[in-house]
């Protein structure tokens, strides 16, 4: 059975035609995003007829922090891009968020009007939710983010050609703090170079500082 979690909610004017899942980094949560993102946009991220959600990942014990407990999408072995991922803890979160997935296709939310995305560990679940287990989501976008050098994403049919109508794989976008200097914005050039090599539409923007370090 798939974990409840905690999430927030932006309220829209208008019954929603589309939504964004939108995760926070670790140790954040759905609330702290949203309030980071209010603090950056001068408002709420908000639109009349798209629904905004922000989940809590749940607390559980985090190795690179000698087990210590925090809001988590999924353990890591070491924050490293060259070690294996955690893939017992990814794959059952995986399963979670797609139950959000399918929540907005049951209230009316076409999947092909639904994004997935996140900033630094959040945006590595959205990458892992969409191009694993929903592949017919609009697309997805990360902030500061980066997969694991053998992700098993990159081994996915659906990051070569899927058989879906439009022909490609969910549109990943990207962006990257240029205060974050090279050792961290190399990670996310790799994910860029790896998805361009295996035709998935893919674009990268450079901005501002971020508010935190890759997670």
């Amino acid at each position: 059975m798939a974990a409840i979690l905690q999430r927030t909610v932006v309220a829209q004017a208008k019954k929603p035609t589309a939504s964004v899942i939108f995760l926070h980094g670790s140790g954040d949560t759905g609330q702290g995003i949203r309030a980071w993102i209010k603090d950056v946009l001068k408002q709420d991220l908000n639109f009349q007829h798209i629904r905004i959600i922000y989940p809590t990942a749940p607390l559980r014990p985090y190795t690179p922090m000698n087990q210590s407990m925090s809001n988590v999408w999924f353990d890591r072995h070491k924050i490293a891009i060259n070690c294996p991922e955690h893939l017992e803890s990814i794959d059952s979160m995986c399963q979670t968020l797609s139950s959000f997935v399918e929540e907005e296709v049951n209230a009316g939310v076409a999947k092909d009007r639904i994004i997935l995305g996140g900033f630094s560990m959040g945006g590595t679940m959205a990458m892992h939710v969409a191009y694993r287990f929903q592949q017919q989501v609009a697309g997805v976008f990360v902030l500061s983010s980066f997969l694991n050098k053998d992700s098993i994403v990159y081994q996915q049919p659906s990051m070569v050609v899927s058989s879906r109508s439009c022909g490609l794989s969910p549109e990943w976008k990207s962006s990257l703090a240029e205060a974050s200097g090279p050792l961290f914005q190399q990670p996310g050039m790799m994910v860029l170079s790896r998805l361009h090599l295996q035709r998935i539409p893919s674009f990268l923007n450079r901005l501002a500082p971020s508010p935190g370090a890759i997670n």
